[in-house]
């Protein structure tokens, strides 16, 4: 699976002890080999005692072990896990005494390049999916902690880096880092032990880790089932009062911008036009709910002026169009005029009623001169 040889420029060949080579080429007794404490994928013994057939049908290893110096006269084992154990069955249960010393290639790689290399070399055991998982988010944690040591692993996003060394598709490895941030405890436990398919650890990787534990416990463990009850937990969380509160001050999916500045106005004819160009001031707001999108100006002396818009659809006595309503909230007193009459109304707080255009230009005569 993975692509060691563009990783270490290392060329995979038969055992060979004459060939010239960086490192050291040694054949090592297999009770002097032990596992590297990074390997985390356990072969079974049916696949064990077939690559013991294909030893002993082959006469020989053809493929050196990858080691380590662990001891005096010990070794760890970065790659040949699987070939290690296969000798060993050959001797201790088959009495082939041939196959009693391995092949082996000894490096001396840093300890995060000999961690990257048991992940990176484990291309031919039959992973499982949390096996994959793991085996990724420590590739992940390898080349995001230590670049300096993978200098060939260098550029762009770090999915891609990934599905670079592994030859999976970026979704694929984006959906494993997922599971891997954002799975709780007891999907882990039951997505390690196979009882959580990686389609379902997607979807309950999506819910907060106590809305996990209570689909776990409902005994809800499908990839279909789980996205439904997602869906519904979504629809229920929308009808919430605080949710809606939230949105109104803050509002999904609408990009904050920088409103433009409020121009000084000349005549009526101008403070009209501003306020039929509403669209100028950027959307604040959208309720895909009722189709209606909201637009805002928050003035210098603490009003806001929103702008309600929706779109009424053609009929037979006229063409589909545009309807808008003014909303003027907070702001200065206003000033009395004839018969001591306020100028405009003043809202506290959003009013489904809206201000006439007149009472408007009223407000920002005002808002200009003071």
């Amino acid at each position: 699976m993975a692509r060691i040889d563009d990783i270490f420029k290392k060329e995979i060949r038969h055992a060979d002890p004459q060939r010239k080579r960086k490192g050291k080429f040694r054949w090592v007794h297999y009770t002097k080999l032990h596992r590297n404490k990074d390997q985390y994928c356990d072969p079974t013994l049916d696949e064990i005692e077939r690559l013991a057939d294909l030893i002993d049908a082959e006469g020989e290893i053809l493929q050196d072990l990858v080691i380590k110096k662990d001891g005096p006269d010990d070794y760890e084992i970065m790659a040949g896990h699987k070939r290690h154990l296969a000798c060993k069955l050959l001797v201790e249960n088959r009495g082939k005494k041939e196959y009693e010393f391995l092949p082996c290639y000894e490096i001396n790689d840093s300890e995060v390049r000999s961690e990257f290399r048991v992940y990176s070399t484990n291309g031919y055991h039959e992973k499982t999916d949390y096996e994959k998982m793991h085996e990724i988010e420590r590739m992940r944690a390898l080349l995001s902690e230590h670049p300096e040591e993978f200098p060939n692993v260098q550029g762009g996003r770090m999915v891609e880096r990934l599905a670079q060394v592994t030859a999976m598709k970026k979704t694929t490895v984006g959906e494993y880092l997922t599971i891997s941030k954002n799975l709780g405890d007891k999907g882990m436990e039951m997505f390690k032990k196979g009882e959580l398919k990686k389609s379902a650890a997607v979807a309950l990787s999506g819910l907060s880790k106590d809305e996990q534990d209570k689909v776990i416990d409902q005994g809800i463990t499908t990839h279909t089932d789980i996205k439904r009850l997602k869906k519904k937990i979504e629809k229920q969380e929308e009808l919430k009062p605080e949710k809606q509160v939230k949105q109104l001050k803050n509002p999904a999916g609408v990009t904050e911008h920088e409103q433009p500045e409020l121009p000084h106005f000349k005549n009526n004819d101008q403070r009209k036009e501003w306020l039929r160009n509403y669209k100028a001031w950027g959307i604040w707001y959208i309720d895909l709910n009722i189709g209606c999108t909201y637009y805002k100006y928050d003035f210098g002396n603490g009003a806001s002026l929103i702008v309600e818009t929706y779109v009424m659809p053609a009929t037979k006595w006229h063409d589909e169009r545009e309807e808008s309503y003014f909303h003027l909230i907070g702001g200065p007193e206003p000033p009395k005029g004839t018969y001591g009459i306020a100028k405009w109304e003043k809202h506290k707080v959003y009013t489904k009623h809206p201000d006439s255009e007149t009472e408007l230009i009223e407000f920002l005569k005002y808002t200009q001169s003071h």
